[in-house]
């Protein structure tokens, strides 16, 4: 706040920044073995899975009044607020060169679910009052940036220009990637000016919101060189949502 008796000059300014991230490397392998499971319940599972969160929230607020009682008042205010969100996952299930058997269901899987939660506001206010002049100058601005990159992928490999190993199962054999992604964003700009002069008044209010969001990646399920059998159903599957 600022006053004079002839001129009254007041700035105020608030930010407020955010900054998270998270980098998982999830693995579960298999490699030059040779894993056996029999009986009623004998199934045979490799699995990797990556569930990464990120909650935020970024506020500023910024308030000025300038007063003068003979000449002219000013007053300017800028509230802004950033928040920055990364998410990177790396999530891997593999059978190299191994033979697997599983009496009942046997299954290769790896997923990832990532998830960004944010919040970003700003606000300003200012009051400009003068009995000549008078000028009030307000800046709301609120950014957000997320991003959610995931590799995904469950393989079965074999190296050998003949295959001497195999993967069996007594009931059901499946090779499954999957990746769900799930970004809220809420930005929000604002701004208020008043100038009450008694010869001129002038106001300058400007609000700005800006969200990016970003998922980005690759989900990969593949069977290359293996022997693959199974009495029941088989399934090769890779998917991506949100």
């Amino acid at each position: 706040m600022g006053v004079g008796g002839q001129n009254g000059v007041a700035v105020a300014g608030a930010g407020s920044v955010a900054y998270s991230e998270i980098t998982s490397t999830v693995t579960a392998g298999v490699a030059t073995s040779t894993v056996t499971t029999t009986g009623a319940g004998a199934d045979l599972t490799v699995s990797a899975f990556d569930d990464s969160t990120i909650v935020t929230s970024a506020g500023a607020g910024a308030i000025s009044i300038g007063g003068g009682a003979g000449g002219s008042g000013v007053a300017v205010a800028a509230g802004a607020a950033i928040a920055h969100d990364k998410i990177i996952q790396v999530v891997t299930a593999t059978v190299a060169d191994s033979s697997l058997s599983a009496g009942r269901d046997l299954l290769v899987s790896a997923t990832a679910k990532g998830s960004i939660d944010v919040q970003a506001v700003a606000g300003a206010g200012s009051v400009g009052a003068a009995s000549a002049t008078a000028v009030g100058v307000a800046l709301g601005g609120a950014f957000a940036v997320n991003t959610l990159a995931r590799t995904v992928s469950a393989t079965v490999t074999e190296s050998a220009t003949t295959p001497t190993r195999s993967l069996s199962a007594g009931r059901t054999l499946s090779v499954i990637a999957g990746a769900t992604a799930r970004i809220e964003t809420e930005a929000v700009g604002a701004s208020l000016a008043i100038a009450v002069g008694g010869t001129n008044g002038v106001t300058v209010a400007i609000g700005v919101a800006y969200a990016e969001n970003i998922i980005s990646g690759s989900v990969t399920a593949a069977a290359t060189g293996a022997k693959l059998t199974a009495t029941g159903a088989m399934a090769l599957d890779a998917s991506a949502g949100g």
